[in-house]
C-alpha cells in the first residue's frame, strides 16, 4: 500500500516537473537571415516553437526530411507562405528525433534557407552543415501557389513528424494563427486623421466682376473728393466766401 502511494507521488512529481520544464521558443522570420536560417535549434519533449512570419515577407517554414531537403514531409508541419497578414504558427515537440526545416518559397530552400531542431552535432551524421549542403545540391524547387491559405497536418500527426500543432480547429491551427495576426495588424494601425474641410473657391468670372466693381467705386469716390475741393476753391476765389 505504501509502495503504491509512493509510486503515485513519484508519477505526479515527474509529470509536474515535465510541465514546469517545458520551454517556449520563438523563431522570428525577419530580414536578418541569421535569426532563422542555418539555426541548430534544440528542445525537449513538450517544448514549443512559435514561428512568427511578418506580413508579405514571402517566406514559410515547412518540415522536411534529410533525404528530401526541399520537399514537404507528409504529416509534417507547414506554415504556408505569409502574404496578406502576419502569422504566428506554433508546434510542439513530441519526441527527440531530429527535425529538418526548410523555406517553402520556390528557390529559397535551394539557396540554403534551412534550419534544424535536435539534429546531430557532428558533421557527417546528418548535422546542420550536412543538411545545408544537401539542400543546396537539390534541383530548383517546384513552383507552388504563393497565395494558398495556411495549411496544416491532420489532427493526428504521423509517428515520425516529432511535432504536434497547437490550437487545432477543423480548418487547422494555421487559420487560427492567421486570424490572430489579422486582428493584431488592424489594432496596430494608427487612427486616420480627420478629413480636411473643403476649400472655398469661386469661378474666375465672379472674381473678375468683384474686381471691376471695386475699381468703379474707387474711381467714383476719387471724383467726388476732387469735385468737393473744386467747389470750395471756387467759393473762396470767385465769391469771396470764407470757409466755415
Amino acid at each position: 500500500m505504501r509502495t503504491s502511494k509512493a509510486a503515485t507521488v513519484l508519477v505526479f512529481f515527474t509529470a509536474a516537473t515535465s510541465l514546469v520544464a517545458a520551454v517556449q521558443n520563438t523563431i522570428n522570420v525577419t530580414g536578418d537571415a541569421s535569426s532563422w536560417q542555418h539555426q541548430d535549434l534544440h528542445g525537449a519533449v513538450g517544448d514549443t516553437f512559435s514561428i512568427l512570419l511578418p506580413q508579405g515577407f514571402g517566406h514559410s517554414l515547412m518540415q522536411v526530411s534529410f533525404d528530401s531537403p526541399c520537399a514537404a514531409l507528409a504529416g509534417g508541419f507547414n506554415t504556408g507562405v505569409s502574404q496578406k497578414v502576419a502569422t504566428n504558427f506554433t508546434v510542439q515537440l513530441t519526441d527527440m528525433d531530429p527535425i529538418y526545416i526548410a523555406c517553402g518559397e520556390p528557390g529559397h530552400c535551394h539557396a540554403g534557407e534551412v534550419s534544424t531542431i535536435n539534429a546531430p552535432a557532428t558533421s557527417g551524421t546528418q548535422a546542420l552543415y550536412d543538411f545545408v549542403m544537401a539542400a543546396r545540391g537539390t534541383p530548383e524547387d517546384t513552383p507552388i501557389n504563393r497565395y494558398y491559405v495556411l495549411h496544416t497536418n491532420p489532427a493526428s500527426p504521423s509517428q515520425n513528424s516529432g511535432t504536434t500543432q497547437l490550437d487545432q480547429s477543423p480548418l487547422g491551427s494555421g487559420v487560427h494563427a492567421m486570424v490572430i495576426g489579422l486582428i493584431a495588424l488592424i489594432d496596430s494601425q494608427p487612427p486616420s486623421p480627420p478629413p480636411a474641410p473643403p476649400s472655398e473657391s469661386y469661378p474666375n468670372w465672379v472674381v473678375g466682376v468683384a474686381f471691376a466693381v471695386a475699381l468703379c467705386l474707387l474711381v467714383v469716390g476719387t471724383g467726388v473728393v476732387r469735385s468737393d475741393k473744386r467747389q470750395r476753391l471756387y467759393d473762396q476765389v470767385v465769391i469771396g466766401k470764407r470757409p466755415a
